[in-house]
């Protein structure tokens, strides 16, 4: 098997960033084992496994309950990034932004919408409020509570249908209006809006920069919210099935993580270096 640190140059490691929904997950549950087994056989290797995701502190816990593996978290597109359980950055959406945002969502009748700060994530379609991830429904009246909030980690919407129409007007309004504020990033029928400036780009800058900056860096995701992680890579990758505006900015596709851990472990791309 192929050991990192004993082929890295200057004893440099490797980290593999790796998405979450569409990449590890599928509705919500592991892929493979296979791609669990892979995770842990880079850990061994000397690879750190960095999981760089859209979700929140909140949505992500269901996920890592189900084995997978992980040094570090960069969440919220780059909005948090945590070392084990400490977060070790953090940014945030200001209160004020945060309520013109979600006061315009929320009027709109075909939109889910969502909101976490640091003590809960609610979500919200058609007058009815529920916990999330769980779904379990409350009697907390949602605009109370955002307007309670003294900022936010991450907002999230989306349409009752797979369209995009609504959606793409709110991302528009967002990234004009509120640029100073916050980032708005689709995820396939998900909008994500995260702190100003934050991408899953922004984040891996900021952990590789934590550990010390000398890294060579894989990074695997399946979604328009990837090509951030994807582009800051040394190496980028991403599936079969995903779109063609995807696989053109990426060096070579797969069906599942573990076929790419497996190159990155033969030496296929030390070999192109």
């Amino acid at each position: 098997m192929y050991i990192i640190r004993e082929k890295r140059k200057g004893g440099a490691d490797v980290i593999l960033f790796t998405d979450l929904d569409g990449t590890l997950l599928e509705n919500g549950k592991v892929k493979t084992q296979k791609d669990i087994d892979a995770l842990h056989q880079f850990q061994d290797a000397g690879g750190i496994v960095a999981i760089c995701t859209g979700r929140s502190k909140f949505e992500v816990v269901p996920a890592i309950e189900q084995g997978l593996p992980y040094n570090y978290m960069i969440l919220n597109n780059g909005g948090e990034i945590y070392d084990g359980e400490k977060a070790i950055i953090e940014h945030r959406i200001s209160q004020k932004a945060g309520v013109e945002i979600l006061d315009m969502l929320v009027k709109e009748k075909h939109l889910y919408s969502y909101f976490a700060n640091d003590d809960e994530q609610l979500s919200y379609y058609q007058g009815k409020c529920a916990y999330f991830p769980s779904h379990k429904p409350t009697d907390l009246d949602f605009i109370d509570e955002y307007h309670r909030s003294h900022g936010f980690t991450i907002l999230c919407t989306h349409q009752d249908t797979d369209d995009f129409s609504i959606t793409q007007k709110y991302m528009d309004i967002i990234n004009e209006n509120y640029r100073d504020e916050a980032t708005a990033h689709r995820n396939e029928i998900f909008l994500d809006i995260v702190p100003a400036h934050c991408s899953k780009g922004t984040g891996i800058k900021d952990l590789v920069h934590y550990l010390g900056d000398k890294h060579r860096t894989f990074g695997i995701g399946d979604s328009y919210n990837d090509l951030s992680m994807i582009e800051m890579c040394d190496v980028g990758a991403t599936f079969h099935f995903s779109d063609l505006s995807i696989k053109e900015k990426v060096q070579k596709s797969y069906s599942y993580v573990y076929e790419f851990i497996d190159d990155i472990l033969g030496g296929y791309y030390e070999l192109e270096r």
